[in-house]
């Protein structure tokens, strides 16, 4: 197959997770996650599974990761990571939205894009969401010099 890369990149709050859902609706073999607003919450879906999970952090918890206003749940990444980790050997489209400055901080997605990325040969396609303001950031820190852009 590929190991080609898609970058779907937009402002904030533009709608690209709804874009990317509809985009994905006829695809086969999807794996990863994309984090919609349900009920005012952002939250982690696992495209495979069709499951919603939190990704905002509730206020009994004590390991979270800020960034802004938002403060997210550190366990909610590490059971998204291990969706899309899971992904790795059997997807057709592997799916992380979005990709942005918990990463750049080490910290979100940061270990499993990582781990994606130092694979020699891909047997498929990565698709990220990355909001533009942030694009050549992203892509400089994590050595991306080839991909495409989704157009949708």
């Amino acid at each position: 197959m590929t190991d080609e890369i898609l970058i779907l990149t937009g402002p904030v709050k533009t709608g690209k997770t709804t874009r990317l859902v509809n985009w994905l609706s006829d695809k086969e073999n999807v794996h990863g996650i994309v984090t919609p607003i349900v009920e005012n919450k952002r939250v982690f879906y696992d495209l495979f599974e069709k499951k919603y999970f939190p990704m905002e952090a509730g206020n009994d918890q004590n390991e979270i990761l800020t960034v802004g206003k938002y403060v997210f749940s550190k366990n909610g990444f590490k059971k998204a990571s291990g969706v899309i980790e899971n992904g790795i050997p059997v997807s057709q489209y592997l799916v992380i939205d979005e990709i942005g400055p918990l990463e750049l901080k080490g910290e979100g997605f940061h270990g499993v894009l990582n781990k994606i990325l130092n694979i020699e040969k891909r047997n498929f396609i990565l698709l990220l969401v990355i909001r533009d303001s942030k694009l050549g950031e992203v892509l400089d820190f994590f050595g991306i010099d080839t991909y495409q852009n989704l157009e949708i």
